[in-house]
């Protein structure tokens, strides 16, 4: 183990690498936390919504300055060899123009001071006038090779020597020569130079004259402008005083005008107050009557309906007498026998008759084994008579209507205001009414704000309001609770007999037919609709069903 390579592993080894510090930190790394790690971003990389807000040129600040400058051209960024086309400049004249003996040809065909001068001992001189000619020796080719080798060899390299001290000086007589038109040169640049500035000064001094010339023109404009806008400040404050002025005076006339609106307002206010004072005392006169009235009208109420249940009474005594005195007679009679279904019967042949529980069944014929012949309507059939009992087969005769409502017509009668009793209430005075929940109470009057007087199975009385909810004109309850349902139909009764109205007043009952919206007005009489019809029919000839 001592000799393994410790980066050698088997296939077997897994290594437990490292994780980037963005993996376990999702604020770092590449990206980061949102987006980009702030401490890697370039900070000269911007956004596209970065706005580098830059510094403006001096041009964009100033209008004196800049390409351009105030007047076309700014003075300080001229270049100073740069000049127009107007620019006349004063040359300095070549020796030659001045002087016809200098320059090149001078005066005899060469310029003495430009010969190449070479000393006189030299015998090969570069510069001659065209006068001159040159005698030139011609080059020995052949060597004398006479004497003493020696000789001849001291004689060959003196010979080098002096070829080579004659180059020498040459070169030296040229780079002397050369170094004097190079301070020449210099001179001259040097002179030029000078002309230069003193062209430049003068220059200088005319643009420094001319930019004070512009400065005075531009300070007296400034001034000129400080003027006119010192007027126009002044003009502006005048008006400004001005508009003050005249706010001011509308301003009064607004609070006038608003003080006088006010008194009229306060005015306005006191008359109706004293409008309303007077209204409520009307109101309270108004009231005090009414209460007069109602309280009038209930003692008148109170005897009406004495005497109405003495009335009453007598009439039932005599109903009660004469349908004993009709069933006494029905039973001597002995025929035309008369049974009342208690349950529903469907009829198993076509010879039997179907009834539902209430229906009245005429004519009945027992026959053997507990059924019997009898008639519904048109209808004749056999019916088993365990499902009917015995009934009074004829009507009683109907009382005598009572006068007072004699002027019930067949349309439906004018009950003024009417309720459906919410819940029942058991009358505690002489001067109440008795009801339960579901009964309608008519010719409602509002004489008290917690008591109302009603009429309720031909009592009128006093009744509690909140027992009671009013009824739109088609008698369907306006606002009804859910622990008092009222049928829509009102008290409801099926008819026992048939009835042939003798008055335009009445209905005409058949027997089996449901009459709604029942107002017991009367002990023997009472009004109700069938059909949309309202009348009056006989109480003895019909049995309430709700």
């Amino acid at each position: 183990k001592d000799r393994v390579d410790k980066s050698s592993v088997g296939f077997d080894h897994r290594s437990e690498l490292s994780k980037h510090e963005s993996q376990t930190d999702a604020a770092k790394g590449f990206g980061g936390k949102y987006g980009v790690q702030k401490d890697r971003v370039d900070k000269s990389a911007v956004g596209f919504e970065h706005h580098a807000k830059l510094s403006q040129h001096s041009s964009q600040t100033d209008a004196a300055k800049g390409f351009g400058g105030k007047f076309g051209v700014q003075n300080d960024r001229k270049d100073k060899v740069a000049v127009g086309y107007e620019y006349q400049a004063n040359l300095s004249q070549h020796g030659s123009q001045t002087d016809g003996v200098k320059g090149f040809g001078g005066k005899f065909g060469v310029q003495s001071d430009r010969v190449d001068k070479v000393e006189e001992k030299v015998a090969d001189r570069s510069a001659h006038t065209y006068a001159e000619r040159e005698n030139v020796n011609q080059y020995k080719t052949k060597v004398d090779v006479r004497g003493d080798v020696k000789n001849f060899k001291s004689r060959f390299e003196n010979f080098g020597q002096q070829q080579d001290d004659l180059n020498r000086k040459r070169a030296e007589e040229i780079k002397r020569q050369r170094e004097l038109e190079f301070k020449k040169q210099v001179e001259k640049e040097s002179e030029k130079q000078k002309q230069l500035e003193q062209e430049f000064a003068r220059q200088q001094i005319q643009e420094d004259t001319e930019k004070r010339i512009e400065e005075d023109t531009a300070r007296e404009k400034a001034i000129e402008i400080q003027k006119e806008e010192e007027e126009r400040i002044r003009r502006e404050q005048e008006r400004i005083a001005a508009e003050e002025r005249s706010r001011q005076l509308e301003a009064e006339r607004t609070e006038n005008a608003r003080r006088n609106a006010e008194e009229e307002r306060r005015q306005s206010e006191q008359q109706r107050l004293a409008e309303e004072q007077q209204r409520i005392a009307e109101e309270q006169r108004q009231a005090e009557e009414q209460q007069r009235i109602a309280e009038e009208r209930r003692q008148a109420a109170e005897q009406q309906r004495i005497a109405e249940e003495q009335r009453q009474a007598a009439e039932q005594q005599r109903i009660t007498e004469e349908q004993r005195q009709a069933a006494e007679q029905q039973r001597t009679k002995g025929s035309g026998i008369t049974m009342r279904a208690i349950y529903d019967y469907t009829a198993a042949d076509q010879d039997e008759l179907s009834f539902l529980e209430g229906d009245i069944i005429r004519d009945v014929d027992p026959i053997d084994d507990g059924w019997a012949n009898g008639t519904i309507g048109n209808t004749t059939g056999m019916f088993p008579l365990s499902y009917a009992e015995e009934e009074l087969p004829t009507a009683p005769a109907p009382v005598s209507k009572p006068a007072r409502q004699s002027s019930v017509s067949s349309e439906v009668p004018d009950l003024g205001v009417c309720g459906v009793a919410l819940y029942d209430y058991t009358a505690n005075d002489n001067d109440e009414i008795t009801f339960e929940a579901g009964e309608t109470i008519s010719n409602i009057e509002k004489p008290d704000p917690g008591w109302w007087i009603g009429v309720c199975r031909g009592k009128r009385g006093t009744f509690p309001k909140d027992y009671v909810s009013l009824v739109s004109s088609d008698g369907a309850p306006a606002d009804i609770p859910a622990q008092a349902p009222v049928s829509d139909d009102g008290l409801c009764a099926r008819a026992l007999y048939s009835y042939t109205p003798s008055d335009a007043d009445e209905l005409e009952l058949t027997e089996g037919c449901i009459i709604t919206h029942i107002d017991q007005v009367d002990a023997g009489w009472w009004i109700g609709v069938i059909n949309g019809q309202k009348g009056m029919f006989p109480s003895s000839y019909c049995e309430i069903i709700n």
